[in-house]
């Protein structure tokens, strides 16, 4: 065993001192000099609109100003995306994302200062999953030295660590916004970068600004909701030239109209009517089943607010079937509607033409759209017509009787998401017949019972 005396203790205990002294602050010196990795702060968060006055470093953001924007390169525009005008958001342009059978990226870079907290939203949807979509596309914030989406480590995450991305939602066709919260840490330049495979996906309405300047979004824009203001109007039909959908009789060669919009092929075409070969129209075919997908087909148009219109069209189903059809809008929220209810085909008037029109005031809205959603059956639609009621004329160009009563809409707006069938008739008939029958059931079992126990208490009296 080694003895020590004080003093030589005293020297050891100093030498020690400053070398831990030493290690201490060199490891200090190591940390304040350490350049910070990028990352996620805020996977989650409602802060997603950029606040009044505050700066957007995506300029164009909105796409809408073609050719120019920070997005407008060639990383970007020459690599899957591209701007496109049907349905966007907000304003009359997109940007249109479409990866093909092996992966495909678009990008595009913006100037950040390193070590600040920034704020990544856009407004996204994907097309509805179909054997031509997968629903493959992953999108946001990345190294742009890399291509390497940024990574997370919140602890109150229950994903917590990884390289972290954003998804389209590709299920029912709606806009959704999408973003979250990170720091530039060493970078002063990030990148937007979107990739997949087999997939499509549409984005408006882009930000990047300081997490200071990011809010939560106004959910509470109100407007003055459409109404209908006749449900059977004398005025039915209109010239082409006032009808704001093309090709209405089918018979054209270009039904890009119609076609270019999502779940076309899923469940409609253009051909010829059943029994009528050479009567070219809009076939629905959703099985031969009274059930579907709930994927819904939308056909948007421009309308002037403050304006009454008039929609009118010819529609067949050839089995009961449970596919409705309409026109719905979106608030401003972006909440969906129904105009004047979901309408279907009665199942008692199968296999015959019918009419189904009416006219409403489109109070504040600047957007409609057509809609058929996929419940099961097959049915045709043809003659399809949505004009301003003062250029109404007596209809003429119809399948059916000019004079028979439409088809009745139904409520307006029931609270019900378009293209989410009502109960029908039959239906609700089912449903009593169910009741009933559980009912007579449960007083013959009580009354079997109660001979049984009677039965029971005869026998133990003798």
């Amino acid at each position: 065993m080694c003895f020590l005396n004080k003093k030589k203790l005293q020297k050891i205990t100093i030498f020690f001192s400053v070398i831990a002294c030493t290690v201490a602050l060199a490891a200090g010196t190591l940390t304040a000099n350490a350049e910070a990795e990028p990352a996620i702060t805020g996977f989650v968060t409602d802060t997603l609109d950029l606040i009044d006055g505050g700066t957007n470093l995506i300029d164009g953001g909105d796409f809408e100003s073609t050719p120019t924007g920070s997005w407008n390169v060639d990383g970007l525009l020459t690599n899957g995306a591209s701007i496109d005008s049907d349905n966007p958001f907000k304003g009359s342009k997109q940007l249109k994302f479409v990866a093909g059978e092996s992966e495909t990226i678009a990008s595009f870079t913006v100037p950040v200062t390193a070590e600040k907290s920034y704020m990544f939203s856009v407004w996204v949807k994907g097309s509805q999953l179909s054997d031509d979509n997968s629903g493959d596309v992953h999108f946001g914030i990345a190294d742009p030295a890399t291509g390497d989406f940024l990574t997370t480590n919140e602890s109150n995450n229950v994903n917590s660590t990884g390289t972290k991305a954003l998804t389209p939602p590709s299920w029912d066709g709606e806009w959704y916004q999408r973003g979250y919260i990170f720091n530039s840490g060493n970078l002063t330049s990030i990148g937007i970068v979107i990739r997949g495979t087999a997939s499509t996906a549409y984005f408006d309405n882009m930000v990047l600004c300081l997490e200071e300047d990011s809010v939560k979004p106004d959910t509470t824009i109100t407007i003055t909701h459409p109404e209908v203001t006749n449900a059977n109007p004398d005025k039915k039909g209109c010239k082409p030239q006032h009808n704001l959908f093309e090709n209405t009789d089918f018979s054209g060669s270009d039904t890009a109209f119609w076609s270019e919009v999502d779940n076309f092929d899923a469940f409609l075409s253009i051909g010829g009517d059943k029994g009528k070969s050479s009567n070219k129209v809009l076939l629905y075919d959703g099985g031969s089943e009274v059930i579907g997908t709930g994927a819904t087909y939308k056909k948007w148009l421009d309308v002037k607010p403050n304006t009454e219109y008039t929609f009118t069209t010819d529609v067949k189903a050839y089995v009961e079937s449970g596919m409705t059809f309409g026109l719905m809008y979106l608030d401003g929220n972006g909440m969906p509607h129904v105009i004047a209810g979901d309408i279907s085909v009665p199942s008692n008037q199968t296999g015959k033409w019918m009419i189904a029109s009416y006219s409403f005031n489109t109070k504040d809205i600047e957007r409609v759209a057509f809609f058929i959603n996929d419940g099961g059956g097959n049915a045709a639609f043809d003659f399809i017509k949505l004009f301003e009621s003062v250029h109404g004329t007596k209809l003429t160009d119809t399948n059916a009787d000019p004079n028979q009563k439409p088809i009745d809409p139904g409520k307006p707006d029931d609270g019900k998401k378009p293209g989410v069938p009502s109960t029908k008739t039959g239906d609700a008939s089912a449903i009593v017949f169910v009741v009933i029958a559980f009912l007579s059931a449960a007083v013959i079992g009580v009354l079997s019972y109660k001979k049984y126990i009677t039965r029971r208490k005869e026998r133990q009296t003798v």
